[in-house]
């Protein structure tokens, strides 16, 4: 990750090292609130970066932006959660941070190239 930032053109390596410091502070705030409704304002602020330059840096540093980095982190949680039966699709589908079952469900079948029913089905069978 870190050789990535040499990417972003600063005077100082003291400056990338710092720049490189607050994105991993906002990619941690992600991670411990992504199933909330959280903006690219919210976690530039807590990086303490204006929220275009966070959102160039971490698409330079990750390859995908903010938005799309913590729909995989639910995307991610919802199939850890699928693996187990003690809750319905609709209740993943909530817990992980999704408004709508149907875009929970096409997202998911984008990335995983099936519903998340029949993921369940499949994993369930072993």
């Amino acid at each position: 990750e870190l050789g990535k930032m040499k990417n972003v053109r600063v005077v100082r390596k003291a400056t990338q090292n710092e720049l490189y410091r607050r994105i991993l502070i906002g990619k941690a705030y992600m991670h411990d609130t992504f199933t909330g409704n959280i903006s690219i304002d919210e976690v530039a602020k807590e990086a303490c970066l204006n929220k275009f330059y966070f959102l160039k840096l971490f698409k330079n540093l990750y390859g995908i932006t903010p938005h799309q980095y913590v729909t995989r982190l639910k995307l991610n949680k919802a199939v850890e959660l699928l693996e187990g039966r003690s809750r319905t699709i609709a209740e993943i589908c909530r817990m992980v941070g999704f408004e709508s079952a149907g875009s929970f469900s096409n997202l998911f079948k984008q990335r995983f190239g099936r519903a998340p029913s029949a993921y369940r089905k499949d994993t369930n069978r072993i």
